[in-house]
């Protein structure tokens, strides 16, 4: 699942640091940045990604409405792990960690769902890591979609270039695999939106169920 801060606190977060509005395919911050700011995630999406030294991108996470990022600015003078850039126009609120940390502090359930996000961050790099060495191709696909339809109605907003950036796959062997699952019953692909219509047949192509994930 994904942590998200609900709607509720975003007040708090606007009083605490200063709302941006970044249009498409604008960098937030980059790979070996300083981390110095916090950021709530109020519309839009973001990706983030590595780029190895030969330019190849490996995306992280696909992050979505709620969500917080640029959390290692709370480990003072740390530089950015990876780069994220806006996959269509965002909503940004940001705030340095000094002005964010009272807000936590102050309450519990953000304080809570703040330990949880840094838990789930770290489970998700765990499963990255073994997804990328030990999944086939298709298990890759598979288990990417499942992990990222745990938090919508089965609905996935996703060109065959979004998949394959985010898999490091080829795109012809992901829209190969893709009509595949089609004519398995597995979904309905068209031109960038994907229905997921068998959730548990995907998951049984898994070698194995992922940790603190809902394949229902």
């Amino acid at each position: 699942m994904s942590i998200k801060i609900p709607k509720k606190y975003y007040p708090l977060f606007q009083q605490a640091g200063e709302e941006k509005i970044l249009p498409k395919h604008t960098v937030v911050f980059s790979q070996g940045d300083t981390a110095t700011k916090l950021y709530l995630l109020t519309k839009g999406r973001v990706r983030a990604y590595f780029l190895s030294p030969s330019g190849q991108s490996t995306t992280l996470e696909i992050l979505e409405a709620g969500r917080i990022f640029g959390d290692t600015a709370f480990l003072g003078r740390a530089l950015c792990p990876v780069y994220t850039e806006t996959l269509r126009e965002s909503h940004l609120i940001l705030c340095s960690a000094e002005d964010a940390l009272p807000l936590f502090c102050a309450h519990e359930e953000l304080m809570l769902l703040l330990l949880q996000h840094m838990t789930e961050a770290t489970n998700r790099l765990v499963h990255q890591i073994d997804r990328l060495i030990h999944y086939t191709s298709e298990q890759r696909l598979a288990d990417f979609l499942l992990q990222e339809s745990e938090t919508t109605e089965n609905e996935l907003s996703f060109t065959h270039d979004n998949l394959a950036e985010c898999l490091g796959l080829n795109r012809v062997t992901v829209s190969h695999i893709m009509k595949k699952f089609a004519d398995q019953g597995f979904l309905e692909n068209g031109y960038g939106k994907i229905h997921l219509k068998n959730k548990q047949g995907l998951a049984q192509l898994l070698p194995y169920p992922s940790i603190g994930t809902n394949r229902g």
